[in-house]
């Protein structure tokens, strides 16, 4: 019963962990991905 429940545990938590990863994950491609938008609207207006 014990051992049930400790697996139960350890996959709450591994859920919990991969959640928060894939959060930060999408937030710094977002920013990434606006970092680069910038850098190109930058060249394109230079190129104007």
């Amino acid at each position: 019963m014990f051992m049930v429940t400790a697996f139960s545990i350890l996959n709450i938590v591994l859920i919990v962990a991969a959640i928060i990863l894939g959060g930060w994950i999408s937030v710094l491609l977002i920013q990434f991905l606006q970092l680069r938008i910038r850098q190109l609207r930058r060249e394109e207006a230079k190129l104007d």
